[in-house]
């Protein structure tokens, strides 16, 4: 087994500690999904995004293979934020994204976190999840 099939088969089996918004995002980005997404379905898939988007930040997310796994995670909140904002009004999905990324890595250090897991990502691919992927 490759070490990248091991690290998402333990993500799978691990179950992963239950945070509140309050807990796991930071306090201005929860401030901004609050003020801009009252809708409650819309709201909880933007803060699966936010959380989701969190995990590129970490040290660890540099490194290849713990990078696809989180890139797993960020593809089926994107894919929910499309499921809930994809009626063809606004705000558009594809927008709702690029905010809560840009508010994601909204300082020099964060920005330099982000671009490390995205570096990591180089020459990877992914499949579109199926089905509903909100949490």
């Amino acid at each position: 087994m490759s070490r990248l099939h091991y690290l998402i088969l333990i993500s799978l089996l691990t179950p992963l500690p239950v945070f509140s918004a309050e807990e796991s995002l930071p306090a201005d980005v929860k401030s901004y999904i609050i003020s801009h997404y009252t809708e409650p379905t819309q709201n909880k898939a933007v803060q699966q995004l936010a959380s989701a988007l969190q995990q590129t930040l970490s040290p660890d997310a540099a490194e290849r293979d713990i990078a696809k796994v989180i890139s797993l995670t960020v593809t089926r909140a994107i894919s929910c934020v499309f499921q809930q904002f994809g009626d063809g009004k606004e705000p558009y999905p594809a927008k709702v994204v690029k905010e809560i990324e840009t508010l994601t890595a909204n300082t020099p250090a964060k920005r330099k976190a982000y671009e490390a897991y995205n570096k990591a990502l180089d020459g990877t691919t992914s499949a579109l999840p199926q089905g509903n992927t909100c949490e």
